[in-house]
């Protein structure tokens, strides 16, 4: 059937008027990397990119930055907000986090540059040092500086960079080859007095006390002094506990009988000039019917405290962290 000339008109006028009702409902189009195409003003060779949507700006800048994070291996330092889109038919946010590659991988090749000076520069005090104690306060010093840098290293991979190689004399197995040959020879010394807690004077020796600090010092492959008073010593650190009891009045109306503990061990550096490194603290109470059975519990209980207090120090103190 052929059409006339006005049915011809309002025909072509309906398609339009079809198609600009289709464009205004499905809204602007989304940008390339909303589609997950990689966006062309941050070209891949340079920049790492990622895409993330939310019902908040926020949470669309987080997930973005997360993206990079997850194609990088955990590595978003330094990761930017560049862009941001709404879907307004699904009330969407989007952003695009954008992590210059290149720059990054220059800061953290410097940064290992850095971190390798200092380590040549801290090797060469290591044969200046007689005493093996603070022989040994430099190698740790540098496993220290040798974890940064495989650490460094590491993160320069997951970039796609290529760290420079590191010398197998300053890695961190022959560093801590040098160091378990080193704590042998390093003398600890430790002391343990009783306490007045009112004063806080010392009195009598407690040889039980320094016998469990002494066994955590041997248990950490070192040796013990034999220093027994305040005098000065070639012993790498001087630890000295004290422990305190106390009666308490627990009234009469009370069966038991309580007392209170207080202990306290101090490690001081020898290899310096006597520095105080740390001081740990702890106070409890013991209860009993009897009151030497109490007083008894309270000197377990602080001895048990200063074993774990010394312990969890050298553990983070002298053990190579990885």
């Amino acid at each position: 059937m052929r059409l006339m000339p006005r049915t011809l008109c309002r025909w072509a006028f309906l398609v339009v008027l079809g198609l600009v009702l289709a464009s205004c409902a499905s809204g602007p189009e989304s940008p390339r990397w909303v589609r997950g195409k990689a966006p062309k003003d941050f070209p891949e060779a340079q920049y790492i990119w990622g895409a993330g949507s939310g019902a908040k700006a926020e949470a669309a800048a987080a997930a973005a930055i997360l993206e990079i994070a997850r194609k990088t291996s955990g590595e978003s330092e330094g990761a930017q907000i560049e862009r941001t889109w709404v879907d307004e038919k699904d009330k969407l946010h989007w952003a695009l986090a954008v992590l210059d590659r290149t720059a990054q991988l220059e800061r953290l090749a410097g940064e290992l540059a850095a971190v390798d000076t200092q380590l040549v520069e801290t090797l060469a005090t290591r044969d200046q040092e007689a005493l093996p104690s603070k022989a040994f306060v430099v190698i740790l010093r540098a496993i220290e500086l040798a974890s940064a840098r495989d650490a460094l290293a590491t993160r320069i991979g997951h970039l796609g960079g290529t760290p420079t190689p590191s010398d197998p004399a300053r890695a961190r197995a022959s560093l801590e080859e040098q160091l378990a040959s080193l704590k042998h020879a390093v003398t600890i010394d430790v002391e343990a007095w009783e306490m007045d807690s009112k004063t806080g004077m010392i009195g009598d020796p407690l040889n039980e006390v320094r016998t469990a600090l002494a066994q955590q010092v041997l248990e950490h492959g070192f040796r013990i002094g034999t220093n027994d008073d305040w005098s000065p010593s070639s012993a790498w650190l001087l630890i000295r506990a004290r422990v305190g009891i106390d009666p308490l009045d627990l009234g009469t109306s009370d069966r038991f009988v309580a007392v209170k503990w207080s202990a306290a061990v101090e490690i001081l550096d020898r290899t310096g000039e006597g520095e105080v490194l740390a001081i740990l603290t702890k106070e409890g109470r013991a209860t009993h019917l009897n009151e030497h059975e109490a007083s008894r519990e309270a000197r377990e209980q602080a001895e048990s405290f200063l074993a774990k207090a010394l312990t969890d120090w050298l553990d983070e103190r002298t053990m190579p962290r990885s």
